[in-house]
């Protein structure tokens, strides 16, 4: 039994890894393609933004699956073809193609993150907290090299092959799950979707993982950016690209242990007050990185990723394991499928937002660096209201079923 809790917690990880990255892949080499393909930010932001918006459906559609049918199977079928739609990168000429392929792979994404954290929730009862933590520390493990991996292939063979890369390895995770007959859970639930907001403490649940998604969403796609054009930008050129990514991947390579650190501290305190505490420390990390004056920037950024880092992924497996608590268990798919929508689908407006004031700005003055820094204080406001609603989340009570 041990040893087929940790098969399933391993090719898990290496699903949720590769989910996450493809999200990645785009961000630091943004500025290439938006060249190569003669288009804007706000373009490249719109796409984000319908990507993660259907993403996010996709992921109330995988939601209620997961409650009816085999959760292993979805995920096979998530990460298989996402793998197949980012393999088609290699054919995006044009932006339309771009937009179609960016599009597909979020369509199925989308399908994965419901099928897990409800196979985790009933496959790893009463250590829940510290597995989500596993969970998301060996999926953050991947994503720690996505930036550097795709800078690296991209400036070498094209950010096409960037996109291609990661979609083999996606592939090659499917078949390995599909022949590895992982056993699952099935439940046959009456459950309806309308009957969601009957769950106690759901709907402030929900508006605080809208929050969280209006910051995440911009820095998972614009971070590089940022760093680059900002706080990096008088080592010049390449060498501000690539230290851009550099960043990034330090602040991912901090987020494996915040997922390991908010899973323990989950199942030791409560998710109520890691939720309190992963929020301030977000909120400090934003404040620091665009209020500190240009000659502290790198001490800025390096504080940025480190807290960032571990308190936006340290708050996660608190998350999860509160919406456990408080939803019946033949209801935690469709609930998880309907987080995930809120905080990667609505969330993802805020890629819109920020690629239309980056252009804006850079229209006005000429400086793209102005423009993104404004869209930073933004986000920099989108963490300081997910901190004041996780005071009142922390009300939320356990449901007895």
């Amino acid at each position: 039994m041990k040893e087929t809790r940790t098969r399933l917690l391993v090719l898990l990880s290496a699903a949720h890894s590769l989910n996450h990255a493809f999200f990645w892949v785009a961000s630091p080499i943004l500025s290439i393609i938006a060249i190569d393909l003669a288009t804007s930010n706000t373009m490249l932001g719109l796409i984000g933004f319908a990507a993660s918006f259907i993403y996010g459906l996709g992921s109330i559609i995988a939601g209620s699956l997961s409650d009816r049918t085999n959760e292993v199977h979805l995920i096979i079928i998530s990460t298989g073809l996402a793998g197949l739609s980012t393999v088609m990168f290699l054919f995006a000429q044009n932006i339309t193609l771009y937009a179609a392929f960016f599009i597909s792979m979020g369509i199925w994404t989308g399908l994965y993150h419901p099928a897990a954290n409800t196979l985790i929730s009933k496959a790893f009862s009463g250590i829940t907290g510290a597995t989500m933590g596993l969970h998301g520390a060996g999926g953050t493990i991947g994503v720690v090299f996505t930036p550097v991996v795709s800078l690296a292939v991209g400036l070498i063979f094209g950010w096409r092959i960037s996109f291609v890369v990661f979609g083999i390895f996606a592939l090659a995770t499917a078949l390995l799950l599909w022949k590895s007959r992982l056993p699952h859970e099935r439940n046959a639930t009456k459950f309806r979707l309308r009957d969601l907001f009957t769950i106690p403490g759901l709907r402030l649940l929900l508006i605080f993982n809208f929050t969280i998604g209006l910051y995440m969403k911009s820095v998972e796609l614009y971070l590089p950016l940022y760093l680059a054009s900002g706080p990096l930008n008088f080592l010049g050129g390449e060498a501000a690209k690539s230290w851009a990514a550099i960043s990034t991947t330090i602040m991912l390579l901090f987020g494996v242990s915040g997922q390991w650190l908010g899973g323990r501290q989950t199942d030791a305190l409560g998710p109520r007050k890691i939720l309190i505490v992963t929020s301030s420390l977000v909120l400090a990390s934003f404040m620091l990185l665009v209020f500190t004056p240009p000659p502290l920037w790198f001490v800025a950024v390096a504080t940025f990723a480190v807290l960032y880092g571990n308190a936006f992924y340290g708050h996660q497996p608190a998350l999860n394991s509160l919406a456990g608590f408080i939803t019946p268990e033949d209801r935690r798919g469709t609930v998880y499928g309907v987080l995930f929508f809120v905080s990667f689908g609505m969330g993802s407006i805020s890629q819109a937002i920020t690629g239309y004031l980056s252009d804006m700005r850079t229209q006005l003055t000429g400086s793209e660096r102005i423009g993104i820094t404004n869209a930073f204080y933004v986000l920099t406001f989108f963490a300081a209201a997910a901190l004041v609603l996780s005071l009142f989340v922390s009300r939320a009570k356990e449901n007895p079923a």
